[in-house]
């Protein structure tokens, strides 16, 4: 009788000390985690106040801004859901009956998925990485039209192809350099081309506005439509003559097959191209610019 008492005694302090392991563990993956969500948190905000200070001065893009802004919104919903399983397993350890009564079905398999955000942290500081590159590369390229177009006209003649490879080539370059960089995450570069006009009126009796009138389907168009679609059609031209430079470049890009590339082209109008110019007149060539914008951000 005494042996089967020491036995029981002995399974008793087994189990007990097993669960006392088992409570100890947990609480050291619940404190490595928040040691990793406040470096974490500390630096999503920093990258906020980065792409909220870029946008306010058109070094980002609304595009690019949304897309960070989700990026940045899918990291933090993961930390969230961390949370919630750090906050359980804690409570769970205060007691230590409770704990293991609940271990095996639900206290467990918060433990593992709690270890295996841990054990990711090296991979999102890759990606971390590479959002604050993008929001500190992250600026336009300026392109004046004059460069490319006669007044009144959006198409680039052939003569000056070699000028807009000439300025167009290092956008690419940069890009498929930080594309590089960043192979081994799944990434989707953008591209977005933002054409603006003056406020000079096309002459009514011109074949521009015979043009422009057909394509925006009014027949009486006022001044700002007219240039909002000349600077659409604008934009449009320069990004044709970009995705045909990048398809000459490709063999400059490591995983080119792989790489998704999303393309926009948009006709700002009349809308004054940079908030840091406070003189711009009707009649300014400063307004008839196009602005490039790229970036290159993780899937997930």
């Amino acid at each position: 009788m005494r042996i089967i008492f020491v036995l029981f005694s002995a399974i008793l302090l087994f189990s007990s000390c097993g669960t006392q392991r088992k409570i100890e563990s947990a609480r050291k993956t619940v404190n490595t985690f928040q040691d990793i969500r406040q470096r974490e948190l500390q630096g999503l905000d920093s990258l906020n106040s980065i792409v909220v200070s870029k946008s306010n001065v058109r070094g980002i893009d609304g595009n690019t801004r949304t897309s960070l802004n989700s990026s940045l919104g899918k990291l933090r919903a993961a930390i969230d859901s961390a949370s919630r399983n750090a906050t359980v397993i804690s409570e769970a350890t205060q007691n230590k009956r409770d704990f293991k009564k609940r271990y095996n079905d639900e206290i467990r398999p918060r433990v593992i998925e709690l270890d295996t955000f841990n054990s990711r942290y090296g991979r999102r500081v890759h990606v971390y990485a590479m959002l604050n590159d993008v929001v500190n590369i992250s600026n336009y390229n300026l392109f004046n039209l004059a460069a490319f177009f006669d007044p009144g006209v959006y198409r680039i003649p052939a003569n000056s192809y070699e000028k807009v490879k000439a300025l167009f080539g290092p956008v690419i370059d940069t890009l498929a350099s930080f594309s590089n960089k960043y192979k081994d995450v799944s990434h989707t570069a953008s591209i977005v081309l933002q054409g603006f006009a003056d406020a000079t009126m096309v002459a009514d009796s011109s074949d521009l506005y015979t043009t422009l009138s057909q394509m925006l389907r009014m027949e009486n168009p006022g001044r700002q439509d007219l240039n909002r679609q000349l600077s659409q059609l604008r934009a449009n031209e320069l990004l044709r003559q970009l995705k045909f430079l990048i398809m000459q470049k490709a063999p400059n890009f490591s995983n080119f097959n792989r790489l998704r590339i999303t393309y926009l082209a948009v006709g700002q109008g009349e809308e004054y191209p940079l908030p840091y110019i406070t003189d711009y007149r009707d009649d300014d060539e400063r307004r008839r610019i196009v602005l490039c914008y790229w970036s290159v951000l993780p899937e997930f």
